[in-house]
């Protein structure tokens, strides 16, 4: 758990591309990398960075959720591998500020419980959700934040992924774009 007591405090002068706080399930071949009941609370995270510079809202994030395998895995043909995973999560209580992305969370970071934050001075996205899913939000409060989205939700593929297709019946969907769109 980390606990900032409510007067906890993490500044940040450079862009943040893992995040000033990460999460990640070790590997998908080792069991123990599953992430289970984590706990972030009452912290403050600010980012001193000119958000107007950065083009990508993946270099500037203030809390990353992620795994090493975001849901399938096209080398071995598998689909779900649940191995590389980040359940339970409880982040509460905190203040995000200044980050190009306040809170991502990618592929597997699932049954998480966000609530009580504020988003400050957000540039692209407050909450950005990349295939996963049974999350649960709420008195998520956005302070300054006019050009960002709150809640960007996708279907957890990029750029690694560029020129791989995904079967699905009948239809075949590019995974080049991040919506699975044709």
């Amino acid at each position: 758990m980390l606990d900032g007591s409510g007067t906890g405090t993490i500044i940040s002068y450079k862009p943040m591309t893992n995040g000033v706080i990460r999460i990640k399930s070790e590997s998908t071949a080792n069991e123990d990398g599953v992430q289970i009941h984590n706990k972030i609370k009452d912290i403050n995270l600010v980012s001193n960075v000119d958000n107007t510079t950065i083009t990508d809202p993946r270099d500037n994030r203030g809390i990353l959720l992620e795994n090493s395998n975001d849901g399938w895995d096209p080398a071995n043909g598998r689909g779900n591998d649940f191995k590389g995973s980040n359940y339970h999560t409880n982040i509460t209580g905190s203040t995000i500020n200044g980050f190009s992305t306040g809170l991502h969370m990618r592929g597997f970071s699932n049954a998480t419980t966000v609530s009580n934050l504020v988003f400050e001075n957000i540039h692209s996205y407050g909450v950005w959700l990349s295939g996963n899913a049974d999350n649960a939000f709420s008195k998520l409060n956005f302070k300054n934040c006019p050009n960002a989205s709150a809640i960007r939700v996708d279907n957890s593929v990029d750029d690694r992924f560029q020129g791989f297709e995904l079967p699905q019946g009948p239809t075949i969907f590019s995974v080049d774009d991040p919506n699975c769109v044709e």
